[in-house]
């Protein structure tokens, strides 16, 4: 009997309220703080008395729902407990005021080893910081926070800092404050995961991320927009660890410094340091994205690609690559398919004397720039730098300046329309090949005594080499691709090597698509006679990240006298609706920045043309939108140019259900 009544004890403590999740509840109205409250039908009254008389779960997590339509004033903080949640309901969310600017408002228990958390639906305003995080030495802290409004801090909204802590924040809307999150480590491994947020009137820096000692961190933010702020983010790794920062899509306006900064310094060789910033929108600030490196270690690596940036008025994209003399870093960092327009200098790249390593641009278009449109500055012996697959055009500054130590390569590259100096190179030893000139300004070539160039085409200047030929390259403006009766088609190297870099023209197509022999063109674009395809600019977002709204499906050539398809493909909605359908915009070619979308409620986007026409709704088949284009059977339409951009039909993905996909570039063959 004794055996079976512990067996029963034992049943009765399992299924009990410490091991099972329950729901309890607050309302600031209706409720009284008495320990029989806490249901739905007799609320407790105040949070902290709630968080009191809750016993703690062991395995499940309890729900604390606070009850909206009410303001909740908090004197002091309140201490969260683990693995109880707090949930606010009701049409007009709960707020919690914290009435002087010295205050906090919610935190964790610092004495805790363990604490998960989620924190759901509640508005905040004022304090000094509305939700603090410090975990003691050892412990493991996990906090959630979703479809909060925080405005008004003092300092700072969110404040994590400690021993092991992740952050994760969705759907939240940060205004008015000092700073908006801050996340920091000195020790162990810190996470900070933003999607779907947005910031705006931060008066100092959005979000701040730093680790040092031996603390790693690692950082995702996407889908989150980021207006009027002195800085979105600022990245500080010093520390023996390791990190990841990557950042996109996004959409970033009216900054007053720097949009992206991130600082990696250390003295370990084994750091390995990881950087991506992809498929973000930038405009009305003074640089989009700086890389400070000067002091790094390790293995760093980047990514800055598929990025729009407009009107940048100091540098683009500004990276400075170094390390310490003691533990030379190794590098690799990359640029691709970015798009920089009237940016006062383009994309600078500074390498200093002690590190090592490889640096590859691919297919970045750079137009506008009232200085240089792209500028490379090293002093390491060595360091390879790689310039393919590059526009630069319509510059009124010099298109091309290399201050270089250390072998710099250019293939492929289109530079027309500059009225400053197409090439400025000083004595550095750069080597170009299947370059096309076109500029009216004479000399195009500045320095030159360590310069090599092969398999170049140019409309004014006569250039030595083997390959090398004067003519006008016949290009389609303002796109600046190849037309069909270029000269520079199939007149590349007859020996250049298919398996050598770079394998894509700059709109992705492979190179050596043979038109009259398989030969490679010259310049960033390889002509193709049945016309081509290739994709601009940055898709907008308010779907996931992973399936955004593009266009890669196509069927059929775009020629003369045919029909063909393409395709939006579906994409869900931030909180995971399907794409019901799109319409399809068409107009003229790319080239001419037209207009911001963000301010109208498109989060991070930019319609890239003036459209001339719009096409019927197309409902979805299977996943994607088909939208038909018959092209007439008229000789005058070979080789324009025209461009598409789809609206896709997402319902709740903003407040049109409507999310722009980035654009299309259509040149029309035979």
């Amino acid at each position: 009997m004794q055996a079976i009544a512990a067996r029963i004890a034992i049943a009765v403590v399992l299924t009990g309220p410490a091991l099972l999740a329950n729901d309890y509840y607050v309302d600031g109205r209706t409720g009284t703080d008495s320990p029989a409250a806490g249901s739905q039908a007799n609320p407790w009254k105040t949070v902290p008395f709630a968080l009191a008389q809750i016993v703690s779960p062991v395995r499940n997590t309890h729900t604390l729902f606070v009850a909206g339509h009410w303001t909740y004033t908090i004197t002091a903080p309140i201490t969260l407990r683990d693995r109880i949640d707090l949930v606010g309901t009701g049409a007009s969310r709960p707020l919690f005021i914290l009435p002087n600017s010295t205050l906090r408002g919610l935190q964790s228990d610092p004495a805790a080893m363990s604490f998960t958390g989620t924190i759901r639906s509640i508005d905040f305003v004022g304090g000094s910081t509305a939700i603090e995080v410090r975990a003691p030495t050892g412990a493991n802290h996990f906090l959630t926070i979703e479809d909060c409004r925080f405005t008004k801090q003092a300092t700072r909204a969110i404040d994590m800092g400690g021993s092991f802590h992740m952050l994760t924040a969705v759907r939240c809307s940060f205004a008015d404050q000092t700073n908006a999150i801050r996340v920091q480590s000195m020790q162990t491994a810190a996470q900070c995961n933003v999607h779907h947020c947005d910031f705006e009137r931060v008066a100092a820096t959005a979000i701040e991320l730093t680790a040092g000692g031996s603390a790693s961190i690692a950082s995702a933010i996407d889908n989150s927009r980021f207006d009027t702020c002195a800085s979105a983010i600022v990245s500080s790794v010093n520390s023996t660890n390791r990190s990841l920062l990557a950042i996109g899509p996004c959409a970033f306006r009216h900054i007053s410094g720097t949009a992206i900064a991130a600082l990696v310094a250390g003295t370990v060789v084994t750091q390995k340091h990881e950087i991506r910033v992809t498929s973000s929108t930038f405009m009305g600030l003074p640089t989009a994205i700086a890389l400070d490196c000067t002091r790094a270690s390790g293995i760093v690596t980047a990514l800055i690609s598929g990025n729009v940036i407009v009107g940048a008025s100091k540098v683009g994209i500004d990276l400075q690559l170094g390390g310490q003399p003691s533990v030379t870093p190794s590098w690799s960092v990359s640029t691709d398919g970015n798009t920089l327009e009237n940016c006062t200098e383009g994309l600078v790249v500074r390498i200093g004397q002690t590190t090592s390593g490889r640096f590859t641009s691919s297919g970045d278009t750079v137009r506008r720039s009232t200085m240089d449109a792209m500028r490379f500055e090293s002093s390491a012996a060595a360091f390879t730098t790689n310039l393919h697959n590059a526009m630069l055009t319509g510059n009124r500054g010099r298109a091309l300046t290399v201050r270089s130590a250390s072998p710099f390569f250019g293939r492929f590259l289109t530079i027309a329309d500059n009225e400053g100096t197409a090439l400025d190179v000083g004595s550095s030893p750069v080597t170009l090949d299947h370059v096309l000139l076109d500029n009216a300004r004479s000399p195009e070539i500045v320095g030159g005594s360590s310069l090599s160039v092969t398999y170049s085409c140019s409309r004014i200047t006569r250039i030595e080499g083997p390959g090398n030929f004067v003519a006008d390259p016949k290009l389609s403006r303002p796109s600046y691709k190849l037309t069909s009766t270029s000269p520079c088609i199939d007149a590349g190297d007859p020996a250049a090597n298919p398996n050598a870099p770079p394998y894509y023209d700059f709109e992705g197509k492979n190179r050596m698509l043979a038109t009259t022999s398989a030969v490679v063109d010259i310049g960033a674009d390889e002509f193709r006679a049945r016309g081509s395809f290739g994709n601009f600019g940055a898709d907008a977002f308010g779907v996931v990240s992973a399936t955004r709204p593009v266009f890669v499906q196509r069927l059929g050539d775009p020629v003369i006298g045919s029909t063909f398809q393409i395709g939006a493909v579906c994409a869900r909605g931030a909180h995971g609706q399907d794409m019901i359908g799109a319409i399809i915009l068409f107009g003229d070619a790319d080239g001419a920045f037209v207009a911001d979308l963000d301010p109208l409620g498109f989060a991070g986007s930019m319609l890239y043309f003036v459209p001339r026409a719009v096409s019927p709704y197309a409902s979805c088949s299977q996943g994607v939108a088909w939208v038909s284009v018959p092209v007439p059977n008229q000789q005058q339409l070979v080789d324009t140019v025209v461009a598409f951009q789809a609206l896709l039909a997402v319902p709740g993905a903003n407040a049109f259900g409507l999310v722009p996909s980035g654009g299309m570039r259509v040149q029309i063959g035979k």
